[in-house]
């Protein structure tokens, strides 16, 4: 694990261990996972990945909520502190956030950071949206299941997935050929 690995995962550890520790043991799956899978990106994204997959739901931390949108919040949080823009930037639109943003009207303020939309990107997403909340391994129609009966049919999480699927569907298609693809 590389230095500014290890120190993403202490910063969230600090913010949600104690805080949100459910949420916690999501963001350690994760983050195990976007290591695991880094092999599929070039060597100088791998650590870029680690790191925002680790600092991903740092906006959830009750320290840091502002707009309620944990993207937007995490990635403010990241960016005033010091943290690398493209990590910030990419925590800031990871797992389909333009359309949470969307509804809740918070797409210009969002926009305050790059949305990459590269093979980074599609692997942040797969190793969020295939952990569940208690960092089990689903496949991402298990995880929207379970989503949407976490926050029940009328909340705007539930909401924006109903839009957001096909997108984060393709996004895991294309992680699952990269995966399948011979190194």
């Amino acid at each position: 694990m590389s230095d500014a690995v290890a120190a993403a995962r202490s910063v969230a550890e600090g913010l949600l261990a104690e805080a949100l520790p459910r949420r916690w043991r999501h963001v350690q799956a994760v983050g195990h996972k976007a290591e695991e899978i880094g092999r599929i990106l070039p060597a100088e994204d791998r650590g870029v990945l680690a790191c925002a997959a680790w600092l991903h739901d740092v906006g959830y931390a009750p320290s840091l909520v502002d707009t309620g949108l944990h993207a937007l919040d995490g990635a403010r949080w990241l960016a005033r502190s010091g943290h690398a823009p493209r990590v910030a930037a990419l925590v800031a639109h990871h797992s389909c956030a333009s359309f949470e943003a969307a509804e809740r009207g918070l797409s210009e303020a969002l926009a305050e950071f790059r949305n990459e939309q590269s093979p980074t990107t599609d692997a942040l997403w797969f190793a969020d949206m295939t952990t569940g909340p208690d960092g089990q391994t689903l496949n991402a129609a298990d995880r929207l299941a379970e989503i949407r009966r976490r926050y029940g049919p009328d909340d705007v999480v539930t909401r924006f997935w109903a839009k957001a699927e096909p997108t984060l569907l393709a996004a895991i298609r294309r992680v699952e050929a990269r995966l399948r693809q011979p190194m």
